[in-house]
Order: structure tokens, then C-alpha cells, then sequence
């Protein structure tokens, strides 16, 4: 069921609709696989020489060297590549930045397609660090298979773990990078975050108060590497990180697309600079709460399989878009943005105004606590996935708007 495919382009970055439309529509003219013709000398075998290259660039994500060099051979850190392709890059990486208590899960470290340790090789889920917990380290960091996506887990006061969300990762490091360059004195002028259209707002509202601008696009890190192009062609903003709630995030633009071994780099630096602290990296969440609010967020998928599940999700979208409701529970809706027709409209007053993105299959009602909904038929497989996104004065008050809105909405999809 997991039927589809990435194209990227010379830039290193998925390919945005247009090109990708493109390439479809010759593919679409091939009758023979055996007619088409290999560009002499199109295939590079890719060696060593990359990695040395790639590695040289990872460099530069390290903020603070000094915080490094006084925690480097104190903080302990496990790391699973998840039996994939992230454990040579991400163990020489973390060397590299300083990194020297570094425990590597054997167990999970050899490339296997078969993944025998775990159900599902995803840093999403919390079991992937099973065998990580048993190492007893401050923090764990876990790459997926194909090495763009991280996870993180760290170890409480009282001796457990915890595990941050997507968003919470993005949080926090925002937070950190602009933090470390404002004391640092390289905190730019004309800074930018490029976030996705179903992440958490916390992120933005960090950047805002660091002067920093937000760009919201839609999912698909392919539309986060478009913005990188476009700033580079105008020279108008310097990208400081990108991400999406789905574990995906990007430091430095060198690289156009997700990166878990810049991720767990500067993850590990992060760690160390609560550690300097006296905190753990649930105490500098909580501080990132205490100042901006407290945000809840998370993500689920209702499965339409077969022809016959395509055609109830096409339904369900048509009949949140004709008849879409105007409260979830006791609260009420007060804008709805769809992307289908590039229009927001705010039901207080009746006002629409159009929506800068391309045209896609999403649905976003904006609630008026600041909280949020959003719906979306995966691309590639047979769901229907949806966002929510809650806010409280405390952790707990988001928490609880978050379980009473996942009722709200599960009880209009079943009806």
C-alpha cells in the first residue's frame, strides 16, 4: 500500500509540481521500457569522496564550540540507525562535532531491509528505543532507514524516558539556534523558518520574537526546498531551519531536503546546553511553555482501503467542504482555510481573502481559543490523515482540549 516514489531534481531537492508534472507526462508517452535511451556516462557510482565532502559541510551546523568542547566527553548519547543507512554518516558526524560518549546500538547498527529488531523502523514510535533504553544514556537519537527523519527520547530526573513529538524537536531547536546566535552576535537581519501548513504554531511565535520571519507551505519537504531556492534567488532571506511535524527538519541549507545526521548534530548540542544549565531537555521545554504558551499537538489516519475507500474519502473531503461544521464541540470555528479553492474564509464575518500556496487537497479550520484542525488524504497511501493542534495556559489545559478535539472530530468522521 505504500505505492510512490520521490523525482529530484539538480539542486539536490525534490522536484516542486511543475517539473514533476513534466516527467510524468513524458513517462506517460513510453510504451517499451527497452526504448529508453541511458545519457552516456549518466550513472555515478557515489564514494567516499561525497561522504568526505558532505561531512566538511556538517561542520558548520555545530553553534556553540566552546558549549561542545566543555560537555563533549560528559554528555551520553545512544544512537540507532534503525538497521538503515544513517549509522556511518551520523556516528562519524557526532565524533566530528566533539561527541565522545557516544553508544552505539549495535543491534540496530547493520544495513537490513528485514528491520528484525522493530515492527516499524520510524522514530515516530516510541518502541523503536526499546533497546536504546537499556544503555542508560541522557539522550537517544534515532534516524530512520533513509536517514531524514529523527527521534528523541530523554532521560528524566527520575532516572526514565521521555519522547519529544515532531513539533516539540522543532521547538526546541529553533529555540536554541537563535538563542546561541544572539549571544554569539550572529543572529541575521533578515532571518527566515519555513514551516508545513499542519505543524505547530509554537515555532512561530518563537521566531517572531527573535525578529525572525515564518513562511508556511504546504507538506512536502520539496516545498520547504523551493523557499530555499527562491531566498537564494533573491538574496531577500537567510534560511535559519525548516521542518515538518513528522520528524523531518533541516539546519543548514547545503543539503535540500530533511537531514537526521544534522539533526542528531545539533540535537546533541542542544542537549548539552540544558545540561550546562542544570536542566534536562523536558525543563527547557517547559521554559519554551512558560513563555509562549503551551501547545499539544498530533496526528492520525482513518484508512479508505480499495477503489471503494477512495471513493468514501473523496466524500468525506466534499462534504467537509460543502457543510463543514461551524463549532467542534463548544468551540467554535472562526476561520477555515481550503487549499482546494486557495481561500480563507473567516466565519465571523463572512470575509474571504485568497491563500498564497499552491492549489492541494486540505482543509484547516482555525478554532477561536487558537486552536486548530486540519484534514488531508495522504498521497501515497490509502488514508485520510488529520492534524490537531491544541493550546492551554499549561501543558496539562493543551493535553485536555487535545483528547476532547480528537473526540470531536472522530465523532464526525463516523457519521
Amino acid at each position: 500500500e505504500y505505492n510512490g516514489y520521490k523525482l529530484y531534481g539538480e539542486d539536490g531537492g525534490q522536484l516542486p509540481p511543475k517539473p514533476a508534472d513534466e516527467i510524468v507526462a513524458e513517462r506517460e508517452k513510453v510504451t517499451n521500457v527497452f526504448d529508453i535511451k541511458q545519457v552516456a556516462g549518466g550513472i555515478k557510482k557515489i564514494g567516499a569522496d561525497i561522504d568526505k565532502a558532505y561531512l566538511k559541510q556538517v561542520e558548520s551546523v555545530t553553534i556553540d564550540h566552546d558549549l561542545v568542547k566543555r560537555w563533549g566527553d560528559k554528555l551520553t548519547i545512544s544512537f540507532t540507525p534503525l538497521h538503515g543507512s544513517g549509522g556511518d554518516l551520523g556516528s562519524r558526524a557526532l565524533k566530528q562535532a566533539g561527541f565522545d560518549k557516544v553508544s552505539i546500538v549495535k543491534e540496530q547498527f547493520e544495513p537490513d531491509g528485514t528491520f528484525p529488531t522493530v515492527k516499524y523502523p520510524n522514530p515516530e514510535f516510541h518502541e523503536v528505543f526499546k533497546i536504546s533504553e537499556s544503555y542508560g544514556t541522557d539522550i537517544e537519537l534515532a534516524v530512520d532507514p533513509d536517514s531524514d527523519r529523527m527521534g528523541v527520547g530523554y532521560r528524566t530526573e527520575k532516572g526514565d524516558y521521555q519522547y519529544l513529538t515532531g513539533n516539540q524537536i522543532a521547538a526546541l531547536m529553533i529555540n536554541y539556534i537563535l538563542t546561541a546566535q544572539k549571544e554569539a552576535g550572529t543572529l541575521p537581519d533578515n532571518g527566515a523558518i519555513v514551516t508545513s501548513n499542519v505543524s505547530s504554531n509554537l515555532p512561530e511565535l518563537i521566531a517572531k520574537s527573535f525578529g525572525i520571519k515564518q513562511f508556511t507551505v504546504l507538506t512536502g519537504f520539496k516545498y520547504i526546498a523551493d523557499k530555499i531556492v527562491e531566498f537564494d534567488k533573491k538574496k531577500n532571506y537567510t534560511f535559519e531551519f525548516g521542518f515538518e511535524e513528522s520528524y523531518g527538519f533541516l539546519i543548514k541549507p547545503f543539503v535540500h531536503d530533511k537531514d537526521a545526521v544534522q539533526a542528531i548534530t545539533l540535537m546533541s548540542e542542544l542537549a548539552a546546553y540544558y545540561k550546562d544549565r542544570g536542566m534536562t531537555i523536558g525543563d527547557g521545554l517547559k521554559e519554551i511553555y512558560d513563555k509562549y504558551g503551551a501547545f499539544a499537538e498530533e496526528s492520525d489516519a482513518t484508512e479508505f482501503p480499495g477503489e471503494k475507500g477512495h471513493q468514501e474519502m473523496t466524500q468525506v473531503m466534499s462534504d467537509f467542504r460543502k457543510r463543514g461544521p461551524k463549532e467542534f464541540g463548544d468551540t467554535a470555528v472562526k476561520v477555515v482555510e481550503d487549499n482546494q479553492l486557495r481561500l480563507s474564509k473567516d466565519l465571523e464575518d463572512g470575509t474571504t481573502k485568497k491563500i498564497d500556496l499552491p492549489k492541494a487537497n486540505v482543509i484547516k479550520y482555525w478554532l477561536e481559543d487558537g486552536s486548530w484542525i486540519a484534514l488531508r488524504p495522504s498521497g501515497t497511501e490509502p488514508k485520510l490523515k488529520v492534524y490537531i493542534g491544541a493550546k492551554g495556559d499549561d501543558i496539562d489545559a493543551a493535553n485536555k482540549q487535545l483528547d476532547y478535539l480528537k473526540k470531536q472530530v472522530g465523532g464526525l468522521l463516523k457519521k
